[in-house]
């Protein structure tokens, strides 16, 4: 039987051979999302997932206000989309040891008789590292250059698949705290290996440098005490087009490039759902809101028992509750929504919470206004098409589907107050007041006052002190590259 391709799929293969037959160069910009929905004449959550889909690949970058451009993809990037496939059957560590085996192998014997003077040179370096690394006792340091070795070994064998895949058991390999642990002695042991194997390789002895890889992986593998089923790390963020999911994918990026966590953004409900997942240990971190974590906390307002399993990792961007309107529909005040159909927020996120407490300060019940819970972007399409009348959603900077509505259409911002603004404040002292800067959207030349929400990261208590460390280090160090993906990034 042929099976079917969903449209999100049909729509990912099209602009592949779009990019091809048009001969877009890396850096090229696509149209709008709008103006691809009305080419290929599809619904704009549809071309969404088959544009997520050419990201995951890496044959397109989403890139925070510039639109979106042509990448430059590797075979890593198809290979890592296969990973969960491995998650799925219950792939364990002998799985992938073998699978290591069999491909350094196969490096390690070309690089013997392939290497050029340069690769010599890298690895009597990296042997270097990790000679400085055991005198400081810096394990991390150690494992990242005895990574870099063993690439390095692939790369000097001029065999790029083979050093693609390499990269991705590494990864699999070194994905957890627990999986990078060795026996005392266990890094002295994997040095001397690598020294050997580096004269071996230097000397060119295909022979004997192939048979001492094999001891080696076998002697890593054997400092294993049991045979770990490998899953998934996730950082949780919120719907796909709002700020908690952008700010996630830039998070994402620098705790994979510069730490030895490997992070994947999934996308949530927000920030309740984000409190409940890092709680039951379904991811390692999410992003919420700090009231959203307290009451989480202490078992209060939408949370009906405590998650005291959760902790704080660090402060991250704050978030502005964005009421907007089509400027068509001449609303001018908060207190003109009655009657109106007005979207709240998605069901799993804390939005419709900061939302009712705004509306019921203006004197509006809830019986007043016909709420509807939507993701986002799903909020946004209901405004654009009028089947609603405004939406309140939190947002940390620009949101990606808002900007482009206000490409295509005028919309409106509907200002707090001074003086309920004080109200709210007085009430809930864990938020403050904030503005939504002038020019954040097309056609907003004015800021727009209105109420500010600080987030956080939260994880789960029982993950090693180690990670947070080496996802901390990354991120504080590189807030300048979360902010090249998303302007919340400077906070």
């Amino acid at each position: 039987m042929i099976k079917r391709k969903n449209v999100a799929d049909e729509i990912a293969e099209f602009l592949q051979r779009k990019i091809m037959e048009m001969n877009l160069k890396e850096g090229d910009k696509l149209p709008s999302h709008e103006e691809l929905a009305h080419q290929l004449g599809v619904s704009k959550a549809s071309l969404r997932e088959g544009l997520q889909k050419l990201s995951a690949m890496g044959a397109i970058d989403l890139k925070h206000g510039l639109g979106t451009v042509v990448a430059k993809p590797k075979l890593s990037n198809y290979i890592k989309i296969l990973a969960p496939r491995l998650v799925t059957k219950g792939s364990t560590l002998s799985d992938l040891f073998e699978a290591r085996k069999c491909i350094e192998s196969h490096t390690v014997a070309n690089a013997a008789i392939k290497r050029k003077e340069e690769d010599i040179y890298e690895l009597e370096y990296l042997l270097s590292e990790m000679d400085k690394a055991i005198q400081r006792g810096n394990t991390e340091a150690f494992l990242r250059s005895d990574v870099e070795f063993h690439n390095a070994i692939a790369k000097a064998g001029k065999n790029e698949v083979l050093l693609e895949m390499l990269h991705v058991l590494n990864e699999l390999l070194l994905f957890y705290e627990n999986l990078t642990q060795r026996m005392p002695g266990g890094i002295e042991k994997a040095f001397d290996f690598h020294k050997q194997i580096f004269s071996a390789i230097r000397e060119k002895n295909q022979t004997l440098a192939c048979r001492l890889m094999e001891d080696h992986i076998d002697d890593v593998k054997s400092q294993r005490v049991v045979d770990l089923i490998f899953y998934c790390d996730t950082l949780g963020t919120g719907s796909i087009g709002g700020t908690f999911f952008s700010v996630g994918r830039a998070l994402s990026k620098v705790i994979n490039r510069y730490s030895w966590i490997k992070a994947k953004t999934e996308p949530t409900g927000g920030g309740v759902e984000n409190v409940i997942l890092a709680s039951e240990r379904r991811i390692v971190l999410g992003i919420t809101q700090s009231d959203v974590a307290m009451h989480a906390f202490q078992g209060t307002r939408e949370f009906s028992k405590s998650h005291g399993n959760i902790r704080a990792v660090c402060g991250a961007h704050h978030l502005d509750m964005q009421i907007v309107t089509l400027s068509k529909q001449k609303v001018q005040s908060i207190r003109e929504l009655k009657g109106k159909k007005i979207a709240l927020g998605a069901p799993g996120g804390a939005s419709r919470w900061v939302s009712h407490v705004i509306l019921d300060n203006y004197g509006l019940s809830a019986s007043d206004y016909a709420a509807q819970y939507l993701p986002f972007s799903k909020a946004i399409a209901a405004l654009k098409d009028e089947k609603i009348d405004a939406v309140f959603y939190l947002s940390g900077g620009p949101s990606s589907a808002l900007g482009e509505l206000a490409e295509t259409t005028e919309i409106s911002f509907l200002p707090i107050e001074k003086d309920i603004l004080d109200k709210i404040i007085g009430q809930y002292p864990y938020w403050t007041p904030s503005e939504i800067i002038a020019n954040t959207y097309e056609g907003q030349t004015d800021n727009v006052p209105t109420l500010g929400v600080p987030c956080i990261l939260i994880t789960h208590k029982d993950v090693g002190a180690a990670a947070i460390y080496s996802i901390l280090q990354a991120i504080l160090d590189h807030t300048s590259e979360i902010a090249e993906e998303h302007p919340a990034g400077q906070e």
